[in-house]
This record gives structure tokens, sequence and C-alpha cells, in this order.
């Protein structure tokens, strides 16, 4: 069966610091409700690349020890194009911590050539005893990869496979038919059914902070050629989906896990705090999909 990875969201207190009690509960919710096959961390909708260093290591230690001795795979997104910092993160969550497989993004805003990028990810594994997989946003970085880029990727061993959060449903058969060795992950939801038909080993995703259940669900109903079922549920993540982007995605998930009784805190400067509006869309929102 397909994996379904919560990709976590941090909990900020109102000043903009990491809020330990509530990211725990966040990583609980995620296990214990959400029936997460596994957690991604510090990815995006985690607000990664609006943290120094130091915050990073904290999030990636907390939801360590919380996460640890659960039957859940860990990943830890530890990618920046600040190579050094790269380094120091892999270093650190491979042997002070314990992770067994990272993520890093590629390398972003300077416009950096396919060798460098390349260079960049064999730099990283170099004599550290890790698995890698390549974190691909185009939307986010304005990188895409060829599919030749990706065979000369995927030449280094320690490269598994890749998180492909975007929409190009022909990169991803390409992908799978190419490369059948490596893990090819997903990213878009309200692509979920057409790509658990594409061969994806599994999903990446934010909304399943909230949405974990559901999607769990669809999995299930296609692994057991339930196609009528398998839709109706895809056309309730679309339309849960539709809400959420339509009134701000990074507020409203948090608003709807406080709804569910966590402790999701806010969301960092320069993302705005969640208004009335927002709040009350919210309530609406629980009501009619959970």
């Amino acid at each position: 069966m397909q994996k379904a990875y919560v990709s976590l969201m941090t909990a900020f207190d109102s000043n903009g610091f990491v809020d330990e009690k509530g990211t725990r509960e966040i990583v609980r919710h995620a296990i214990d409700e959400m029936k997460a096959d596994g957690l991604f961390v510090n990815g995006n909708i985690g607000e990664n690349f609006l943290l120094g260093t130091p915050a990073k290591k904290n999030i990636l230690r907390m939801v360590w020890e919380e996460a640890k001795d659960d039957q859940v795979d860990l990943i830890a997104q530890i990618g920046s194009p600040n190579f050094h910092e790269g380094k120091d993160m892999l270093n650190y969550v491979t042997y002070t911590l314990g992770y067994k497989t990272v993520a890093a993004i590629t390398p972003f805003y300077y416009h950096f050539t396919f060798s460098e990028i390349k260079n960049y990810y064999d730099q990283l594994v170099k004599d550290i005893d890790t698995q890698m997989i390549i974190y691909v946003a185009p939307a986010m970085t304005g990188v895409n990869l060829t599919l030749n880029q990706y065979r000369e990727l995927f030449s280094n061993p320690k490269i598994i496979g890749v998180d492909l959060e975007c929409s190009d449903l022909k990169l991803l058969e390409r992908l799978r038919r190419n490369f059948p060795d490596k893990k090819i992950y997903f990213g878009c939801d309200e692509l979920l059914l057409p790509a658990l038909s594409l061969g994806a080993d599994g999903f990446i995703e934010s909304s399943l902070n909230v949405n974990g259940k559901r999607i769990r669900q669809e999995i299930l109903a296609y692994d057991n050629k339930n196609m009528v079922q398998a839709l109706k549920l895809q056309n309730e993540t679309n339309d849960l989906l539709d809400e959420l982007e339509r009134n701000g995605l990074y507020q409203m998930l948090k608003i709807v896990l406080q709804l569910m009784g966590i402790h999701a805190g806010y969301n960092r400067i320069p993302l705005s705090k969640p208004n009335n509006s927002q709040k009350a869309v919210a309530q609406q929102i629980l009501a009619k999909y959970f």
C-alpha cells in the first residue's frame, strides 16, 4: 500500500518563536489521529525557509524525540541554498539524532546551473551514511529538472528518490517508468487519484495535517479497486483544498488544527496572523469536512 507522509506544520508563539508544546502536539496528532505512515520535517509548510539554523535543529530534535519510538518513517528536510548550513544540518540529524533518510530542496534563488545543483547533492551526501531524497518544488524555487538530469542525479546510489511537489503527471509517469528502483513521492493532494494510477510510491502533503484520514481512505479504496469511492473521496479533498487555499492555506490549516484541539499557534512573519474572517470560515470547514 502506498504511504502517506504528513508534511508537518510548526507551531510558533505570537512573537514568532517555536512553540515546543504545540509542535509536539502537531506531531502526536499526525501519528495518533491522522495515522501517518511517515513525517516530513522542516518542509515548506513548516515555514522552514523563514527560520535560522538553531530553530531548524530544535524542530528536528523535537520531532525525533516525539516520534522515534513510533512505527513511522521520518524524513528530515535539511536543504538550503547555503551549502554549509545543509551539510551541518545533515551531520546533526544523522549523527546526533538518528534520522536515516533526509531530503534536500533544490538550491534556489541564484539560478544555479545543473552541474552546480548536481555537485551540491553529491557533496552533501559525500562521506555521510545517509539516504537522500531530492525535494523538487518548481513553483517555489523555479528549478525544473529534466528526465536526463534525474538520471544523472540518481547515478549517485545514496540518492534514493524524489519528492515531486508539482502537478506534472507526465513527469511522474516518466520517472516511475524509467527508475523503477527509486522512490517516487508525489506532493499534490488534488491529483492523488491519477498519481496512484501512475505508480507513485507515496504522498508527502501538507493537507494531511488535518485530512490524513480521508487521504488514507482514498488510497485504500484505490487499492481495493473501489473507484467510485476513491473518486468521491478525491472530490471531497479537492473541495476542501479549494476552501483552504482560497482563504489562505498557511493560516487556515493552523486554525483548523486549533479547532481540533491542537495548539498550532501562529504563522511567522511575513506570513500574517489569522483574522476573524478566516476563523469563521475555518469553523464552517470543520463542520463540513470533519
